[in-house]
């Protein structure tokens, strides 16, 4: 028989809670996310360990393969559970200073998290789907910035929304 994510993790939840653990149960006790790397995931037909979905997706928001002090398949685990601190990890890069600025004011880096950008989702989907029309040849480089920071936005919204 072959399970789904959703029966492995679920079986995974399981298995956490006879052994006594909670997913960030407290601010400094972490359960290991190790078993969770021993999933496969099966994205657009390909099966591929969920250790490497999470460095690419971690990758693909952040240009980082570990992100303070977590690694990759840790940092995926608190995303898919919707840990509360999930939200304040600065993950998402911003690379265009147009895109940057017209986000904040702040000078913070070029790494946001989902918190500060969550108001500007309503106009980030306004935007990102009026510069989807166009072809991408034809896309400047913050219309195209524009575009994949709301695509991973929306990533992450889905993947905290799947289990929670």
């Amino acid at each position: 028989m072959r399970l789904s994510l959703v029966g492995k993790v679920a079986v995974l939840m399981v298995l956490l809670a006879r052994g006594g653990y909670g997913i960030g149960a407290t601010e400094n006790r972490f359960v290991s996310a190790e078993p969770m790397s021993y999933l496969f995931v099966n994205e657009h037909g390909r099966k591929k360990p969920l250790d490497t979905h999470a460095r690419i997706l971690l990758k693909k928001f952040s240009g980082l393969q570990r992100l303070r002090g977590l690694s990759a398949v840790q940092w995926f685990t608190e995303v898919i559970f919707s840990h509360p601190r999930v939200v304040h990890y600065p993950v998402f890069r911003v690379r265009e200073p147009e895109l940057h600025a017209a986000l904040t004011s702040e000078k913070n880096g070029n790494r946001f998290s989902f918190k500060q950008l969550q108001s500007s989702m309503p106009k980030l989907a306004f935007y990102a789907h009026k510069y989807m029309r166009i072809p991408p040849s034809a896309r400047t480089d913050f219309q195209n910035s524009t575009i994949r920071l709301f695509e991973n936005l929306s990533i992450f919204v889905d993947l905290r929304e799947t289990f929670s």
